[in-house]
């Protein structure tokens, strides 16, 4: 049953939309280092591991969103213009800057402001609805 929160989603319901769609990152909304997950022929996996994902007591109580692939700083820029929420990756560092916060600037989910190495070096992704 998905969350009422906006894009969302229990584990279950999860699970069902990347078995139908394969190629489509889910990010869990937690703490964790492998927090992607992603249908690869047929299994679900980490991304950037070689462990299959395992439906267990912790990963039930996680709350998922549908990623994109990695794409440009200056589409994730664009993307933030058109208030949606980013992410950028560096090393095991994540920063979300939320669509609520647009209108802050490039701020992220922690109050700080984005880092010349992010630009530079991050992985960018754009949260989709």
């Amino acid at each position: 049953m998905k969350s009422g929160k906006g894009n969302e989603m229990d584990t279950l319901t999860m699970v069902e939309e990347a078995m139908a769609n394969p190629g489509q990152i889910f990010e869990a909304m937690c703490c964790t280092v492998n927090d992607k997950v992603h249908n690869k022929q047929g299994l679900l996996k980490w991304v950037n591991s070689k462990h299959a994902f395992l439906i267990s007591e912790t990963t039930m109580s996680y709350k998922w969103r549908r990623v994109s692939k990695p794409i440009r700083f200056t589409n994730a820029l664009m993307a933030h213009d058109d208030r949606k929420t980013i992410i950028c990756e560096l090393g095991d560092r994540k920063s979300v800057y939320d669509r609520e916060n647009a209108h802050l600037g490039l701020v992220n989910n922690k109050g700080h402001a984005i880092t010349t190495l992010e630009i530079l070096e991050g992985v960018w992704y754009v949260v989709e609805d």
